[in-house]
């Protein structure tokens, strides 16, 4: 039922990014030699992960896909697909992105999970400090984590 809901919520405001005039929308892959979430490795072979995303006033819905290239067990296999839907606003200097997480793991036993997540980011000189903090509300209920850092980017030309 809770899968449901979140579902809904995402259909919802999915519906109203096609009622507004600012749409932009991209397409990322990236190939990684390993799995890692967390500092856990998933997998021993070649991943593609990919994410297809939209946005439209302050909300970006994105699509995430973890492919195995080439593994022992796992080779040619979407193992695990992602819904995240996420609204960035600025407060001050303070970025503030709320973010709930629905995370689908086909051909697996891993059960469907969501958590809501939090990202505060400050910008400092050449870099970002960020925090965030994020709990599971689905499969997992009460498991919390945080992760911060410094974050730098830099465009090469």
């Amino acid at each position: 039922m809770k899968i449901l809901v979140l579902l809904f919520i995402l259909l919802q405001v999915s519906n109203s990014f096609a009622q507004k005039e600012s749409l932009s929308f991209g397409l990322e892959t990236d190939l990684t030699s390993s799995y890692l979430w967390n500092g856990i490795s998933y997998n021993d072979g070649l991943i593609n992960q990919s994410s297809v995303w939209v946005s439209t006033n302050d909300f970006t819905l994105t699509t995430w896909t973890n492919y195995v290239l080439k593994d022992f067990d796992d080779r040619n296999k979407t193992n695990e697909i992602d819904l995240i839907l996420a609204y960035e606003k600025e407060f001050g200097a303070i970025t503030f992105e709320p973010s709930l997480l629905l995370y689908t793991y086909p051909k697996q036993t891993n059960p469907t999970t969501a958590e809501f997540s939090l990202l505060l980011t400050y910008p400092l000189e050449n870099f970002d400090v960020f925090t965030s903090f994020t709990s599971d509300f689905l499969e997992y209920k009460g498991t919390f984590y945080n992760t911060s850092g410094v974050a730098f980017e830099k465009e090469l030309s």
